[in-house]
């Protein structure tokens, strides 16, 4: 028996209906998992009342985003969202939405985030920013490190009020909460009506630890995104993270998958196979082909230094070292000194990049572009260095065939600047170099900036929020209570600067790269080796309602189902049912 009801109400479903109901898995299509059009009659008193005589002609009534409930045979098919078509005086024609399929529903609709209640964070003291800063995704959902944005600093100190480890405090000024890409997910779906049943990258070390670049004040989450859809917002996590999110039919809760985890939904073993064929995969890749990714990185000076074109390393003078040790060693003089000023002169002349073969690092020589009072003297020569060595190419990108059209990815990590940093040692404060997380740019839009006075923001209609996409940057923090130093920012596990010779210090706390050791193409690679140049499609009887995020066993070889294809009859589920298969191999 099918039953099909939509808001509250039991619809009169049409005589020998037959419908084809597709099921497509997420960690294989980005489709989710199914949509189904249907008629219903208006002559059925229920439907006609259901609908609010919509047939009639004077009829103003609106219809949409009513849930919508498909059981047959005790099973629930689908239990989602109503969309509607259209009508004519006998009928009317709906869609039936659920899981992704109902989340792009409600995607589709291209809200802006702007219009989301995302909550706010009330309590903006800076003692509640030194707490942030000490603790981690999810007890807290923001930190709140020293960034730049444009040309002003968001939670600058100046330093450090002790140096007791127990009472060493930071005291913030122009507090702006740095939200975590994680919490801003589990935010915008919570405002979307869903309920959060597990998030997978909750548990990566590094994913959780990623915040993004707010130059807002309020405190309100959803002023953090300005010009950012849900639709697109959520598409680009999904490509940054290999992330999936799956709705739960039953409970209108949403899982967030990392696509790169192991299968432990069990194992299907098919039994009475009526067809089978197989056939040329068009696509060899259906979700999101990684095989050539980059950032999709602004035009400006800052950024040309992450991804240097291959043209340019071609016309460079690259020289290749074996680790960190030889690199120092080629920038010391004969007393020790890193980097003195004529060996500086000599190599701010040239073509050289340096390349440290160890951890994949480019190297060029930069001169120090601004002056640091009370920074450290050398104590021989009395003089401030002029240079230090500048990572270069580090977010460079990922080929693996280099004919294909490359994925790129909006959020991008952010480029560092430097400051001083003051430290108290007793009596005693010494004012180091330092960097911090930094996105070129304006502050404002133009247009904005010209908004000075009552009579102008009144002609203008005033200010809209959303007319200019914010570009998304984004940056990791690692809070370290047991340190002096109480946090660390990064985009890379090795330094974006060399200032003195144990800056080169490698730390394998991950990174965005897109290639290399713990870079993002751990997360870019299947789970399972997967042949996905071949489709298999069979044709089968069931007993049991599989879940298609399963493995499927069948004559002993592993398959991974894109597809199911089920027909729901009046009488209820169909037993044939038609799967497309990968072959784990």
């Amino acid at each position: 028996m099918t039953d099909l009801i939509i808001d509250g109400k039991q619809v009169v479903l049409p005589k020998g209906m037959d419908l084809k109901v597709k099921q497509q898995n997420p960690l294989i299509t980005k489709n989710g998992t199914f949509t189904l059009d249907l008629s219903l009659s208006l002559k059925e008193r229920n439907n006609s009342i259901l609908y609010k005589h919509i047939e009639r002609l004077q009829s103003a009534a609106v219809i949409e985003g009513r849930s919508a409930v498909l059981i047959s045979n005790g099973h629930i098919i689908l239990n989602g969202t109503e969309a509607f078509i259209s009508n004519t005086n006998e009928e009317v024609k709906i869609q039936l939405l659920s899981g992704n399929s109902e989340l792009n529903y409600f995607i589709g609709a291209d809200s802006y985030i702007s219009s989301l209640d995302l909550g706010k964070e009330n309590d903006l003291s800076n003692e509640h920013f030194n707490k942030a800063i000490r603790n981690n995704f999810p007890d807290y959902n923001f930190t709140c490190p020293m960034v730049k944005i444009g040309n002003i600093i968001y939670n600058k100190y100046y330093e450090m009020a002790r140096m007791e480890k127990e009472n060493l405090v930071y005291d913030f000024t122009n507090r702006a909460i740095q939200p975590y890409l994680l919490a801003m997910i589990e935010k915008i779906l919570g405002a979307l009506g869903y309920t959060i049943e597990i998030n997978e990258a909750r548990n990566d070390q590094f994913l959780s630890h990623i915040f993004i670049l707010n130059n807002d004040t309020s405190g309100e989450y959803n002023k953090i995104l300005p010009g950012w859809t849900v639709k697109d917002f959520l598409e680009e996590c999904e490509k940054l993270m290999n992330i999936v999110f799956v709705i739960n039919d039953t409970n209108k809760s949403a899982r967030i998958l990392c696509a790169y985890s192991p299968n432990d939904m069990g194992t299907y073993t098919i039994n009475n196979v009526l067809d089978t064929f197989e056939r040329t995969a068009v696509d060899s890749e259906e979700r999101i082909s990684y095989k050539n990714v980059c950032y999709d990185f602004p035009n400006s000076t800052e950024y040309k230094y992450l991804d240097i074109d291959d043209a340019i390393i071609e016309t460079a003078n690259v020289i290749e070292v074996e680790n960190y040790s030889e690199l120092i060693e080629k920038f010391s003089d004969a007393d020790g000194y890193f980097f003195p000023d004529e060996l500086f002169e000599e190599q701010i002349q040239t073509l050289n990049i340096w390349h440290v073969k160890e951890t994949d690092c480019y190297y060029i020589p930069e001169k120090r572009k601004d002056h640091i009072d009370n920074l450290p003297q050398d104590p021989i020569k009395n003089k401030l260095d002029q240079g230090y060595l500048f990572k270069v190419n580090t977010f460079k990108k990922y080929t693996s065939e280099p004919d294909n059209d490359y994925l790129k990815l909006s959020f991008f990590p952010c480029t560092f600047t430097r400051m001083a940093y003051a430290v108290a040692y007793g009596a005693l404060q010494i004012t180091y170099p330092a960097s911090l997380p930094y996105q070129p740019g304006n502050n404002q839009s133009e247009a904005d900036n010209d908004i000075k006075t009552i009579k102008s923001l009144i002609e203008k209609g005033g200010i809209d929020f959303d007319k200019n996409k914010k570009q998304v940057t984004i940056c990791a923090c690692f809070p370290k209570p047991d340190d002096y130093d109480k946090y660390v920012v990064f985009t890379d596990h090795t330094p974006a600067h060399i200032f003195r010779k144990h800056d080169c210090t490698k730390q394998d706390i991950g990174s965005f790269r897109l290639d290399g050791p713990n870079s993002m193409i751990q997360y870019f690679r299947p789970n399972q080796n997967i042949d996905t140049t071949k489709e298999y499609t069979i044709k089968f009887i069931i007993s049991t309602m599989p879940n298609i995020q399963a493995q499927f066993l069948l004559n002993n070889k592993l398959f991974i189902c894109k597809e199911l294809e089920y027909r729901i009859i009046n009488d209820g589920i169909h037993p044939e049912v038609t799967g497309t298969f990968y072959e784990v191999k």
